[in-house]
């Protein structure tokens, strides 16, 4: 079928012509063929147009000349026309000799070394040879023909060695599976080679140069597939790019890895009027695409990034935090916040040229942000020196609101108290009040997580008051000791390593926001801290490196007491153990 629609398409404009013919009045010209007369001798339609010079025997390629009329024998005027510095190159015979009763002939045409030594490889000349004799040619054969020669570079034959797969993210995108890879190796020197893959996408065939010395990669200027409205549309590496000179591999690397089997590829997806298209431009440049050949036993070089909240330090700076997790072989990554998920933010930091950091092991790396909104992130994994894995990340981070004008007794109260035990998230109703020590204005909070239903005895800390700012500081500090479950605990105000149970000093800050009181983490608090304020191996109020938020209990005091209890709501929690993350255990409070 759609043998048959081409046919019909190049049917429809003969059609219409010969309507247009049908409408008019004068009758078409016709002027016949003069008649046919001689020998009637034409190059045979079989003779090739190109000579592979190293292919030939003996140092000579022949051409093939037929006649008609085959009664007596002939001899033919040959004439040869090549370039006058190759003259004593090549030599033809004067005449073609046709034999009596036979309709072809053959023409030698021989060549000498010296040829070689003019030309040397790839360098093609025309051959030109005519039957000088024009009345016994005919206007219905071929009685000039052209034939091009040379000397191609030496390469091995072409042999399929595996199978890959192709990461699309240019012109196309997604993934092909199963492609074939043909390989062949310049016979001149150990360093040269090439590789095949067609069919990519169902429409393109890659030629990449490898350069086995040093892992390097070219991808030349080739037709990659026809677009419908711009015409033939061109891949290749940036530095082959013809629509913007001054392009390196440094910034644009294009690399295999013969240990991985792995190509990292920089190419641009373009159109170019002055290679036949209608108009010249990039539909994408800079695009990193990827070819994994089957069968390799690849490292694990991934990276991923998780979103953890945002903290502030002590003057208002916002900045998110983003936890990077590298794969066991990954030696470093860079990571990068960037405007969107974009191929050009990509080459930026290929490129070194957009502002990153450098994670060199699994941890956390912090981004300024000054307000509330989606943002984005990219980073790419390093493994001996070459960019390896790809990973990205969008989420939304939320800034704290602007602190009210307030004064201490608006801190005074009953509050729900977020807290942990045992892995698990609780609310509980505790109590704020305001006191002085030797002249120093504070804020004691008691009650938290409801001490004696969970059977230790001490819960007080203070926090400081600031009346010119209306802020409130939650200083690192001594707390008497409790005990649970037969136990002594000491515990230190301060955030904390749940998994380590390792102590980060540092001061917390909060300020009212509407009937809350939010506190931001630190800015020093950039490892594997999960939670602040209290600390014991079981116990402490949670933050996830985000606002730490305490609500206003609207219920009395006494009517807080009598609840508190009951106020205790469990909640799924994660607990970050050796980086990853795991769902906590469901543990069943039970009062004294």
């Amino acid at each position: 079928m759609k043998t048959l629609k081409y046919l019909f398409a190049f049917a429809l404009p003969v059609l219409a012509m010969v309507a247009m013919s049908s409408c008019s009045e004068e009758e078409a010209s016709y002027t016949p063929a003069g008649a046919v007369s001689g020998a009637q001798v034409f190059f045979h339609s079989d003779n090739a147009t190109a000579v592979n010079l190293a292919s030939t025997d003996g140092g000579s390629f022949d051409v093939v000349v037929s006649r008609q009329d085959t009664t007596e024998a002939l001899n033919i005027p040959l004439a040869m026309i090549v370039d006058d510095s190759l003259q004593a190159a090549f030599t033809a015979p004067e005449a073609i000799a046709f034999a009596a009763g036979e309709a072809t002939a053959t023409v030698s045409v021989s060549y000498n070394a010296s040829l070689f030594e003019a030309i040397g490889y790839a360098d093609y000349k025309t051959v030109i040879l005519s039957i000088d004799d024009e009345e016994n040619t005919t206007a219905y054969g071929i009685s000039s023909i052209e034939i091009s020669v040379g000397f191609p570079e030496p390469w091995s034959e072409w042999e399929q060695i595996n199978t890959c797969t192709y990461t699309l993210s240019g012109y196309w995108s997604g993934t092909h599976s199963g492609l074939p890879v043909y390989y062949r190796e310049y016979l001149l020197n150990d360093k040269d080679a090439q590789f095949y893959i067609p069919g990519i996408a169902n429409a393109m065939s890659m030629t990449i140069d490898y350069d086995r010395t040093t892992g390097n990669c070219a991808v030349k200027v080739q037709q990659a597939t026809t677009n419908a409205t711009y015409g033939p549309v061109f891949v290749s590496d940036m530095p082959n790019y013809p629509l913007q000179a001054g392009l390196t591999y440094d910034n644009y690397p294009c690399t295999y890895n013969a240990e991985t089997g792995t190509f990292n590829l920089t190419l641009v997806y373009f159109v170019s009027a002055e290679l036949g298209s209608t108009a010249s431009g990039y539909f994408a440049a800079g695009v990193a695409e990827t070819i994994q050949l089957d069968g390799f036993e690849l490292p694990d070089a991934t990276v991923s990034l998780e979103y953890l909240g945002v903290f502030a330090n002590t003057i208002g700076q916002n900045s998110a935090v983003v936890s990077v997790e590298l794969g066991a072989d990954a030696d470093s990554a860079r990571v990068a916040m960037v405007p969107a998920l974009s191929n050009e933010a990509l080459a930026e930091i290929l490129a070194g040229t957009a502002e990153y950091q450098v994670a060199e092991e699994s941890s956390f790396v912090t981004f300024p942000i000054d307000a509330t909104g989606t943002y984005y992130a990219i980073a790419v994994s390093y493994m001996g020196g070459e960019p390896a894995e790809l990973g990205t990340l969008t989420f939304t981070a939320e800034v704290g609101g602007a602190a009210e004008a307030a004064t201490i007794e608006d801190f005074e109260g009953d509050w729900v108290f977020p807290n942990t035990y045992k892995g698990k998230v609780y609310e509980s109703v505790g109590n704020i009040s305001a006191v002085e020590i030797e002249g120093v204005n504070y804020l004691l909070c008691s009650g938290f997580a409801d001490a004696a239903s969970l059977g230790y005895t001490s819960d007080e800390f203070l926090m400081l008051f600031d009346a010119e700012t209306g802020l409130v500081t939650l200083p690192t500090q001594d707390a008497p000791d409790f005990t649970y479950q037969g136990q002594v605990y000491s515990v230190l105000v301060a955030m904390s390593n749940s998994e380590e149970s390792t102590v980060f000093t540092g001061n917390l800050v909060g300020k009212l926001v509407g009937n809350s009181i939010v506190f931001t983490n630190h800015e020093d608090n950039k490892s594997e801290a999960d939670s602040f304020v209290f600390y014991s191996p079981d116990l402490g109020l949670i933050s996830y490196f985000n606002l730490l938020e305490w609500t206003r209990y609207e219920g009395g005091a006494e009517e807080a007491k009598a609840a508190a209890p009951a106020k205790i709501i469990g909640k799924d929690s994660k607990v970050k153990v050796k980086g990853l993350f795991v769902e906590s255990k469901n543990i069943e409070l039970k009062s004294m």
